[in-house]
């Protein structure tokens, strides 16, 4: 992730979800002075005096999402990763989820495009199988006139 790059809602929280996933010092649980310190180092652009106050209430609201996803758990003050968000971290976090359904959207509107292509072709098959059905009708309806009436022809 870039440092100079804007962080939305989701990179937000693939951002503590990763950093609780892979730095040392969170993983035996790491109180949220700690773990606010610690974002300060490595993103210190989020501690301008102007969103210093938001960027804190905006890390609860963060962890109170991640552990109502059950990717953190909160102990006695402190904030621990739970096997869930490894997983979901290693799985590249929310933004992976969000490309994964995005693929899988893709991947149904072209099997519904293919359907619609097939219920045509197949439509275009029937109408002209009952087509030909009719034609051989009117030829047999002719021999059997010709038959029966043969002074007419």
């Amino acid at each position: 992730m870039d440092d100079k790059e804007d962080l939305t809602p989701i990179k937000e929280l693939d951002f503590i979800l990763k950093f609780l996933a892979t730095n040392v010092r969170a993983k035996p649980g790491i109180s949220l002075d700690n773990l606010y310190k610690e974002i300060k180092v490595i993103k210190p652009e989020l501690y301008q005096p102007a969103i210093v106050d938001d960027w804190g209430s905006r890390l609860r609201r963060i962890l109170d999402k991640l552990e109502k996803d059950g990717l953190v758990k909160i102990g006695y003050h402190e904030y621990e990763i739970t096997f869930d968000g490894y997983v979901k971290n290693l799985k590249d976090g929310y933004e992976g989820e969000i490309k994964d359904r995005n693929a899988e959207n893709i991947r149904v509107g072209k099997l519904e495009n293919r359907q619609k292509r097939y219920e045509l072709n197949q439509t275009l098959l029937l109408t002209l199988v009952a087509l030909g059905t009719l034609i051989a009708a009117w030829y047999y309806l002719i021999e059997i006139w010709k038959h029966y009436h043969p002074h007419y022809f």
